[in-house]
């Protein structure tokens, strides 16, 4: 890990939010169990600091103007966040 912070690979991300869409994590015990699951799919593993900054970055990225070809792991990060909302009744 940099000082700066970990790098996540395309495949780390993916499999990080695809554990995201399974838990919906809003509490702290939802957040332990994603870091658990991305520890065990790729050892060493992440902390759900480094885990929720990387899903931050994720879902604030802006789609490119013109660009009809969002990212993958751009446009499942807006799915969680919009799924997160609704979880927690607060909307998008």
């Amino acid at each position: 890990m940099r000082n700066g912070g970990r790098n996540f690979s395309h495949e780390e991300s993916m499999a990080m939010l695809d554990f995201m869409v399974e838990i919906l994590p809003i509490g702290g015990e939802e957040w332990q169990a994603v870091e658990d699951k991305l520890r065990t799919a790729f050892p060493p593993g992440c902390t759900k600091e480094s885990i929720s900054r990387k899903y931050t970055t994720l879902h604030r990225k802006g789609i490119p103007t013109g660009d009809p070809n969002c990212p993958p792991e751009v446009r499942l990060a807006k799915l969680v966040k919009r799924e997160l909302g609704i979880k927690a009744n607060l909307g998008d």
